[in-house]
């Protein structure tokens, strides 16, 4: 892990700040509306997370040789999944503007990393599906209505971003009146 770890760090180092500097270059030579909208959050969010990319590429890599070997890589597996799980929040949890809501997307999906880590996630749904009530001829679980929850908040997510990309690309257009 350690040296998986380091080897990461060192080879990224350069490689970030070549990436500032290429993508300050691209912010002035080019018309990227997004790049240049979004620069400083870019520079800021996304390339930090450049090593814990590297290390989990690392990592992987360690993990199959060890498993070509016959070594044991639990450990590491475990690691895998942590950084993964830390990833994919710290990226969710940017996305989203609101830091109370991004604070709970963290919560809930650290627990649900931390119940797959210890594979207690598939217990866990088959206790939600259990817990349901059949009303007429339709049967609702705690999972059905998590799931129906979830997508309904990743859909209306979906529908603003839309909606406010769709409001902006109008309003550049001299030749739409409002009405």
């Amino acid at each position: 892990l350690l040296l998986t770890a380091g080897i990461a760090w060192l080879l990224c180092r350069p490689v970030r700040v070549w990436l500032a500097e290429r993508l300050n270059r691209v912010r002035e030579s080019s018309h990227l509306d997004w790049l240049a909208q979004h620069h400083s959050w870019v520079i800021d969010r996304l390339i930090p997370l450049v090593t814990p990319v590297a290390w989990v590429t690392g990592l992987w890599i360690s993990v199959s040789v060890a498993e070509q070997v016959g070594w044991p890589h639990a450990v590491a597996q475990i690691a895998i999944n942590l950084v993964l799980a830390w990833l994919v929040i710290r990226l969710a949890a940017d996305v989203v503007p609101n830091a109370a809501l991004a604070q709970l997307i963290a919560v809930l999906a650290w627990v649900v990393a931390a119940l797959n880590i210890v594979h207690l996630l598939g217990p866990t749904l088959e206790l939600l599906d259990r817990a349901a009530i059949v009303v007429g001829g339709l049967r609702v679980s705690l999972l059905t209505i998590v799931k129906g929850v979830l997508s309904l908040t990743i859909l209306l997510w979906a529908a603003t971003v839309g909606s406010e990309l769709f409001e902006r690309r109008m309003t550049r257009v001299s030749e739409i009146t409002p009405r």
